[in-house]
């Protein structure tokens, strides 16, 4: 065989395997190709109509404020109510009224007093929450000031000075209020300073000699007698009218 054809039969063997390897190629390529699912959407569940949504209420916030106690003050020997209620800008009616004092003739030392007011509540323009109890109030007692029917009852004359004394009595319905009213025996005079004689029977009982006073004892500080019988006592109040004229009997 020439050189010529040994080389032109190669040439188509290579010619032939080139295109037997493309052929075997394409049809593995297509062979193996993978076709992915469509994707689908998944179902839309239908939405059922609840109606309006409902909104919660806000909770009611109870502002509890800070207390103190109340201002309170002892009653010394020679202390009387309106002494007390003057020393904390008070006035007789509204100490008796925020002690709830029933009888103001019982005066004690030692006794414990509310000394100011109840504080007044702050409005608010917000809702607060009522407490479960309500405090007790104060029971506070009705006091007309007006005319009282005064007498001097029950003179004692001595020639001893701590044992003169007499009895100042209100024998009506209404205190009389005697701060800066004065008595007078023999030119000598006693000014009340924030003195109240409640009525119904209740008495002062004004001392010639010296002491401390009370509720219910008041001591002029006389050195000597102030009175004897025969004598006369004038009793006048703070604007110098004429409220008692008295003798002593003999």
């Amino acid at each position: 065989m020439s050189l010529s054809r040994i080389i032109t039969f190669l040439l188509l063997n290579i010619i032939l395997t080139a295109i037997v390897s493309v052929a075997i190629f394409t049809v593995l390529s297509q062979g193996n190709t993978m076709l992915l699912p469509e994707r689908t959407p998944p179902p839309t569940l239908p939405v059922q109509y609840q109606g309006p949504v409902s909104t919660v209420a806000p909770a009611t916030i109870m502002v509890i404020q800070p207390t103190r106690p109340p201002r309170t003050h002892i009653v010394s020997s020679g202390e009387t109510l309106g002494i007390i209620a003057s020393l904390y800008g008070l006035s007789l009616e509204e100490i008796i009224a925020v002690n709830g004092i029933t009888d103001p003739n019982q005066l004690f030392v030692g006794q414990e007093l509310i000394a100011e007011l109840p504080p007044t509540p702050m409005p608010t323009d917000t809702p607060t929450a009522v407490p479960e109890s309500a405090r007790t109030p104060i029971p506070t007692v009705a006091i007309e000031l007006g005319e009282s029917s005064l007498a001097i009852t029950r003179v004692v004359t001595a020639e001893n000075v701590d044992e003169a004394q007499f009895d100042l009595v209100n024998s009506g319905t209404t205190p009389a209020q005697l701060d800066q009213w004065t008595l007078t025996v023999n030119d000598q005079t006693y000014r009340f300073a924030n003195t109240v004689l409640f009525g119904s029977g209740a008495a002062i009982t004004l001392h010639a000699g010296a002491g401390q006073n009370g509720a219910t004892d008041l001591y002029w500080g006389l050195e000597t007698p102030a009175w004897q019988p025969g004598d006369e006592i004038t009793l006048r109040d703070a604007d110098n009218a004429l409220r008692i004229q008295f003798t002593i009997p003999e």
